[in-house]
């Protein structure tokens, strides 16, 4: 683990720490060895906790198809983040499959593409530029939930199907193409410091205690460097 300080739920598979880039790529500290290779992305040195800056034209990290990336029916995504502007982001995700972005005017919009080839998308809240954010997206069977710094912001029903994926890369700060394997679209201009996914969904009080954690060991630092609200 890259913190042995922080708190990581069982069933996490990919544990990137964008804080700790190491020549041009992001280890994976699940111990899977998914590393992320970093295209673009620089980091912020000026944060007490760092993070890969994303500058919103072409910067991106790629992290390659492993069988072990997609999670079907229960799967839970967390990433901690600040927007820059206001446009369609993609944080996290691929194509198809599950995905973590935001809507052209910034407001929480995950989802999941399903097998009978309809996406289900959640309307949340309208994020702040300039304000970190801790988010868990959440797939329990029929339910989909999204999570903000801790609390339940939206969910939805959703049919009993696969999750449709395709043989692509996940992208961090943008989202592959259709049916290419690197970055084609929603590239987001965001600070971006954790990504993790799980293998299974994670309850409420599992996302609670995981922000709880990151408040203190991360976002406290930030705050007391600079006037940046957590709220």
């Amino acid at each position: 683990m890259s913190d042995a300080m922080l708190y990581t739920p069982e069933g996490c598979v990919l544990y990137l720490d964008l804080r700790k880039p190491v020549n041009g790529k992001l280890l994976d500290y699940s111990g899977h060895g998914n590393h992320g290779v970093i295209y673009g992305a620089r980091l912020n040195m000026e944060l007490p906790c760092r993070g890969l800056e994303f500058d919103g034209k072409d910067d991106y990290v790629k992290v390659p198809y492993d069988s072990i990336l997609k999670p079907n029916k229960y799967v839970a995504i967390e990433i901690l983040f600040e927007l820059r502007d206001v446009r369609l982001h993609g944080l996290f995700g691929e194509y198809y499959g599950h995905r973590v972005q935001t809507s052209s005017d910034n407001r929480l919009y995950c989802g999941v593409c399903l097998s009978d080839d309809n996406w289900y998308r959640m309307t949340g809240r309208y994020l702040d530029v300039g304000r970190v954010y801790h988010v868990v997206y959440v797939r329990d069977g029929t339910l989909i939930a999204q999570y903000v710094n801790g609390e339940l912001d939206a969910s939805m029903e959703v049919p009993d199907l696969d999750t449709v994926y395709g043989s692509l890369a996940w992208c961090v700060g943008a989202v592959t193409g259709r049916n290419v394997d690197y970055a084609e679209y929603y590239f987001s201009n965001s600070w971006i410091c954790l990504v993790r996914l799980y293998n299974r969904a994670l309850s409420a009080e599992e996302v609670k205690k995981c922000y709880e954690d990151i408040q203190m060991r991360i976002l406290r630092r930030i705050v007391a460097t600079r006037d940046v609200s957590v709220r």
